[in-house]
């Protein structure tokens, strides 16, 4: 499956930062698709101690096969 790539980790981290007002900052840890759904799910590190779930539509955010083992 080839998908197009339109946006990039730092975006997302940025994005997350952004809309939830974090003061630290934030790494993508792990990226999964779920097909069920279709959403891909973000797992993002805010501290030592914090983690969060998002959810974001597959085609709101499209990856490569590539960036998506790598985020993995």
């Amino acid at each position: 499956m080839k998908l197009e790539l339109s946006v990039s980790c730092d975006q997302i981290e940025d994005m997350v930062q952004t809309q939830h007002n974090l003061d630290m900052p934030v790494k993508l840890i792990k990226m999964d698709y779920d097909s069920i759904g279709d959403l891909c799910v973000f797992e993002l590190e805010v501290d030592d101690e914090q983690y969060r779930m998002i959810n974001r539509k597959w085609d709101d955010y499209a990856f490569t096969e590539g960036l998506v083992e790598e985020a993995i």
